[in-house]
């Protein structure tokens, strides 16, 4: 069988019983067709589907191909609402890799889930942000500026950070705000900042907010593997 031939395949079976082929581990073998050549943008039906399993694998995918999924950036935004987790978990790392240089616009919308209703998510953005390069940091605070009024501030903070401009008792104020997005705000100032900056590292001992306390001293826990 060819690697198109076995793709294919692989696809039929997985839109048959797109819960049965995720719960059975074939994404594995979905993902070892693309590494033995099959297209890339054979995924973008897929990650169109509307189905969270289909949306899962396709994601799941997309992810594992790294640098190569660069085509498919503008394919994984709309998964950034899917109502899987784990999709909409793929689909940040995805934009992570990829959505850099000519495409780092597109990294931008990962403001929103800084705000998701689930924790995981919300962490796993902040530690992507943290790790952004700064041309992806210039493309948030644009986002951030360009959508809403009432995001500027944010995106202050962003430009801040870029330009190494967020002094520690700002960051400090910022991490003890009645407002829980400038905390998490404050919190990635924290994680990007705290290597090179002992003042800065020192503010993560004194966090009220047990969630960014836990994140901030490395024992806030992953996304677990469960159904849409």
């Amino acid at each position: 069988m060819t690697t198109r031939e076995d793709a294919r395949s692989l696809i039929g079976e997985l839109l048959a019983d797109p819960r049965r082929f995720v719960e059975d581990g074939r994404p594995y073998a979905l993902l070892d067709a693309f590494w033995r050549g099959e297209p890339v943008e054979t995924l973008r039906p897929l990650l169109r589907s509307g189905d969270p399993w289909v949306e899962r694998a396709a994601s799941f995918v997309a992810a594992e191909l790294g640098a190569a999924a660069e085509v498919l950036v503008k394919d994984v935004i709309s998964l950034l609402s899917s109502r899987d987790r784990l999709a909409r978990n793929h689909a940040m790392e995805v934009l992570a890799t990829c959505a850099d240089g000519s495409q780092a616009e597109a990294f931008g919308h990962l403001a929103g889930m800084l705000e998701d209703d689930d924790i995981g998510i919300r962490l796993q953005a902040m530690d992507l942000v943290v790790g952004a390069t700064t041309g992806q940091l210039h493309a948030l605070a644009e986002f951030l500026r360009d959508h809403s009024e009432d995001r500027v501030a944010y995106a202050n903070y962003v430009q801040m950070l870029i330009n190494s401009g967020l002094s520690v008792a700002q960051i400090g104020s910022m991490l003890h705000s009645a407002d829980a997005l400038t905390r998490r705000y404050g919190a990635i100032a924290v994680k990007r900042l705290a290597q090179t900056d002992s003042g800065v590292a020192g503010l993560a001992t004194d966090v009220e907010d047990p969630d960014l306390r836990d994140y901030l001293r490395g024992t806030s826990g992953g996304l677990n593997d469960q159904p849409p």
